[in-house]
């Protein structure tokens, strides 16, 4: 095998592998942070009456409250509960790109505001802790479980149309959509397993 086949091996094999290997970049990272962190949020509306909940006096062990009598209360606590798990994963892939606007991290294009993307995410976020005031009325969750959906359709929207479309910069776009520049070259002889660490150690920096 010449050298000019050698080198065209390696690029095609490095090639492969790096569109395979999982990408470490605001994507992931973000959406295993609003995984972990709206798991948890989810726990502490859902987990402590799903498992604190008992029989009542009637046995039929399903628990109403005055907020809410015309849906169980476990049932109430789950539609909080999925809506503020979405919203957690939206607001921190919201925050990552914000974040990194305010960092400054050159993109070109026209791109929202760093200041702007994380003062939504507050705005929001308050917004959306306030519609559980209304299960103080009663009722009121037939005002707030209304409300928190739209607030979670509102926000996904938003995310999904203004910022998903630039939300990986061009280094992170470029290379989970394979562009040849972004791989390293080893027809001058270089060893595949160098070259290999090459792009793994160019990833981690960018």
């Amino acid at each position: 095998m010449t050298d000019a086949e050698r080198g065209e091996l390696e690029n095609a094999i490095i090639g492969e592998s790096s569109r395979l290997r999982l990408e470490m970049n605001d994507y992931s990272c973000g959406f295993a942070a609003g995984v972990g962190f709206g798991g948890m949020h989810a726990l502490m509306l859902y987990g402590t009456l799903l498992t604190s909940e008992g029989m009542d006096s009637e046995g039929s062990g399903t628990l109403y409250q005055s907020s809410c009598p015309e849906i169980p209360s476990i049932v109430n606590s789950a539609l909080n509960a999925f809506m503020f798990e979405i919203l957690d994963i939206i607001w921190m892939l919201m925050t990552f790109y914000g974040v990194r606007r305010l960092n400054n991290i050159s993109e070109g294009g026209k791109l929202l505001s760093g200041k702007f993307t994380v003062g939504l995410t507050v705005v929001s976020h308050t917004a959306a802790g306030f519609t559980t005031v209304l299960n103080l009325l009663d009722s009121g969750c037939l005002a707030s479980l209304p409300v928190l959906g739209l607030i979670v359709c509102s926000v996904t929207f938003w995310f999904s149309a203004y910022i998903n479309p630039i939300f990986l910069p061009k280094t992170h776009r470029r290379r989970m959509e394979g562009d040849p520049s972004r791989e390293p070259s080893t027809n001058s002889g270089e060893p595949l397993e160098a070259a290999g660490m090459f792009v793994g150690n160019r990833a981690h920096e960018e």
